[in-house]
């Protein structure tokens, strides 16, 4: 058995431990519940781990010092939907520490948090909202657009039960491993090796994804050696979805240019209706 499974990692809990994880988790389903742009989804955090301080300081710790870790805990905090539960399990590992042994002190859990923010956000990200996300949009619209009921149902189901399950397992992770496991993380090097292996199969699937999710419908023909040409035909003939991935590329270049996202689509608007005016749609 892998002691990363759900039932190795279950083990040695007290009953108490699991009911506050179980309220972690359905507290962390909340995260975006309070938002603000100075500390993001800090408050939030705090919301989150209120229960589990307020159990493990009771009686351990004077009330001013528990008031002082929720408000570690609602300092500045953003974090990818995921992984933020893998977050709260490490951080709420932290402070049972803090309290129980003494070995972790309140700037471990300080700077160990602040830590957690860029690398597992570029991760999930990655994963998440770009890779999966996108995989799952392109294959529910296939279905969407024929009609199908089966289209929203597919995204909505396969969209986010992985999400749910990940989030359980991950947070259990953190929880049973704490800073150990980022310590592990950064002495190997995987960490990086993930980031990058994220970055590039988000990448790739984003690419795949181009001809189903921009669509350039040329209507116009010309006339070779008498017979009426497609131009689309011409272009794919050269590169598949030649169009679509040259719109593509015009779009990243005007971002890059930090052209406003109000003006390119306006423009793609503008493009859009003359073309069909003329023909060429």
């Amino acid at each position: 058995m892998s002691k990363y499974g759900l039932k190795s990692l279950v083990e040695g809990l007290t009953p108490e431990e699991k009911a506050m994880m179980r309220k972690l988790y359905w507290r962390g389903e909340r995260q975006a519940l309070i938002f603000s742009f100075s500390r993001y989804e800090g408050h939030a955090m705090a919301w989150i781990m209120y229960p589990f301080v307020n159990w493990l300081y009771d009686g351990k710790k004077t009330k001013e010092e528990k008031i002082t870790a929720l408000e570690r805990q609602a300092a500045f905090w953003n974090m990818e939907a995921v992984f933020f539960n893998f977050c709260i399990g490490v951080l709420a590992s932290l402070e049972k520490d803090y309290v129980e042994t003494g070995n972790t002190t309140v700037e471990t859990i300080e700077s160990v948090k602040a830590s957690l923010i860029g690398p597992f956000s570029a991760i999930g990200d990655a994963i998440f909202w770009i890779t999966w996300r996108i995989l799952v949009t392109g294959i529910a619209l296939t279905f969407s657009l024929q009609g199908n009921i089966l289209g929203p149902l597919f995204f909505i189901v396969v969209y986010n039960a992985p999400k749910y399950y990940l989030r359980w397992h991950l947070q259990l992770i953190g929880y049973r491993l704490g800073s150990d496991f980022l310590t592990t993380l950064g002495e190997s090097g995987l960490m990086q090796q993930i980031t990058q292996a994220s970055a590039v199969l988000g990448t790739f699937m984003i690419g795949g994804m181009v001809p189903m999710l921009i669509y350039v419908p040329v209507e116009a023909t010309i006339v070779m050696n008498g017979i009426e040409q497609p131009v689309s035909d011409m272009f794919n003939t050269l590169i598949p979805g030649f169009l679509e991935l040259a719109v593509m590329i015009i779009m990243l270049y005007l971002i890059r240019k930090k052209v406003s996202p109000i003006i390119i689509v306006a423009g793609a608007f503008v493009i859009g209706i003359a073309g069909a005016y003329i023909g060429l749609f």
